[in-house]
């Protein structure tokens, strides 16, 4: 009996020194927000205008009160308010208008041409049209023939020259060879026009070509715009303006 005693004894001290079973544990579950149901924002979209070709514009020398690229005296010139960025409020701004050959204060699209503020030049010898202003004058004696002018009253001019370009010379090949001191890399294509050539990237002197048709020799033509007693670019887009309008006859 006494062994029985110390056998059981020495079990319970047994099942004393063991651990303790571990309880099993409820694993965690992170909480998972709800899906959020996706969104998509459509703004709505404002009428788009008739259409016009964008025409980069410069920094203007000359005063400009509503900062829209016309100087004031031009804003005269083409009846626009000088104050007001988009005078007829079409969405497009008054020196883009003009650029593009529309009427700045027209109410609807109206072609500058229609507005009496310009006037079609045709040389009959040279065979081209252009725009200019009602106000500038042809300069006398230079009404045909390969050089003309147009003169604002106070003496700032565009000047046109026709030249034979018999080896079909690019604007660009005869920049080089015309003016070699200057780089080339800076120059302008002319976009949004029914001829090739160049601006300069100042946009006060441009290059136009003409291809040689039958029985005729190939043209450049030279239009440069020089200032007149005002001081900054007083008609740059003006300039702009009659170089865009520029045609060859047929």
């Amino acid at each position: 009996i006494g062994a029985a005693v110390i056998l059981i004894g020495g079990v319970v001290g047994v099942l004393l020194l063991l651990p303790a079973p571990q309880q099993p544990q409820t694993p965690v579950v992170a909480d998972v927000p709800d899906p959020v149901e996706e969104v998509l924002v459509v703004e709505e979209q404002k009428p788009v205008p008739e259409q016009q070709p964008v025409v980069e514009s410069v920094p203007l020398l000359a005063a400009d009160n509503d900062k829209d690229g016309l100087s004031n005296t031009e804003e005269g010139m083409y009846a626009s308010n000088p104050d007001v960025f988009d005078t007829d409020g079409d969405g497009y701004s008054d020196q883009r208008e003009v650029l593009n050959l529309y009427n700045p204060a027209g109410l609807a699209p109206v072609r500058l041409v229609e507005s009496g503020t310009v006037k079609t030049y045709t040389n009959s010898e040279m065979k081209y049209t252009l725009l200019y202003p009602v106000l500038w004058k042809v300069q006398s004696g230079e009404t045909s023939g390969n050089i003309v002018s147009f003169m604002a009253g106070d003496g700032a001019t565009v000047r046109i020259t026709v030249q034979d370009n018999p080896q079909q010379l690019s604007a660009t090949t005869w920049y080089q060879l015309q003016i070699p001191s200057k780089q080339i890399d800076s120059l302008v294509p002319l976009t949004h026009t029914t001829v090739e050539g160049i601006w300069e990237s100042d946009y006060r002197l441009a290059f136009v070509t003409h291809s040689a048709r039958s029985g005729q020799r190939g043209s450049i033509v030279s239009i440069r715009y020089s200032n007149g007693q005002e001081t900054g670019d007083v008609y740059v887009s003006t300039m702009r303006m009659m170089v865009q309008s520029f045609e060859w006859m047929k």
